[in-house]
């Protein structure tokens, strides 16, 4: 079950996630959409690395893309099903689908605010399934030790950033790097999430927990290339 640790000390985040600030402001890039910033950031990268880093710069900035799409086609589909049928159980296989196809997530859910899937929250209210105690939709599908999914219902996200700037701002958001424990071991992760819409207004978010030790190994490849380069 999603149980986010502490966010990490700025001393310690220096020393874990050597390039994460990074990883994160493009990551942050995407989520809002700002193409321009995007297309210069990517330009000054490429200018200060070796044909050798400029592939690694390119495999990061493919792969955040991917990610950054794979989480606006699970809002559409989410979307779809909003304003067609209704369908309560399509949603979890809508979830345990995203999951299956993007290796890179550890979880990714959906918080609808009260009654604005189907209305009908009151009757499904302290009933089993991925909503909470009042019927509300707080679903969040992860990996697990042992299956290829499981699915819980969320219980932490009033008052986080990452649930309720897109509520405020409708626009997607990046969060600072976390510690998380998966199989005994601490590792780095960043959520980005964006806001849910139906007719232009705004109903809920979609959220995706990325492990970000993948890019934190492309960064640190990086660094001993450029120490390599300037040894020689």
């Amino acid at each position: 079950m999603r149980q986010k640790g502490k966010a990490l000390s700025v001393g310690v985040k220096l020393n874990v996630a050597v390039g994460l600030v990074f990883l994160v402001v493009l990551l942050t890039v995407l989520a809002t959409g700002g193409i321009s910033a995007y297309l210069v950031m990517e330009r000054q990268s490429l200018e200060i690395m070796n044909e050798r880093n400029r592939a690694l710069a390119n495999e990061i900035l493919i792969t955040q893309a991917s990610i950054s799409q794979g989480l606006k086609d699970l809002t559409g589909q989410i979307q779809g099903i909003t304003t067609a049928g209704n369908d309560r159980e399509m949603m979890q296989h809508i979830l345990f689908d995203a999951l299956k196809t993007n290796e890179l997530a550890y979880g990714l859910g959906v918080v609808f605010l009260p009654n604005a899937f189907d209305g009908k929250d009151a009757e499904y209210a302290d009933k089993p399934g991925f909503w909470d105690e009042t019927g509300k939709i707080a679903a969040y599908a992860y990996k697990s030790s042992g299956s290829a999914a499981a699915m819980a219902v969320l219980t932490d996200y009033a008052g986080q950033n990452w649930y309720e700037t897109p509520l405020k701002t409708s626009e997607g958001f990046v969060s600072e790097p976390f510690y998380y424990e998966v199989d005994g071991k601490k590792e780095p992760f960043v959520t980005i999430s964006q806001p849910l819409q139906i007719n232009n207004k705004t109903v809920g978010i979609t959220f995706v927990d990325i492990n970000v030790t993948h890019f934190q190994n492309i960064m640190e490849e990086a660094s001993t290339d450029r120490k390599s380069g300037s040894a020689g």
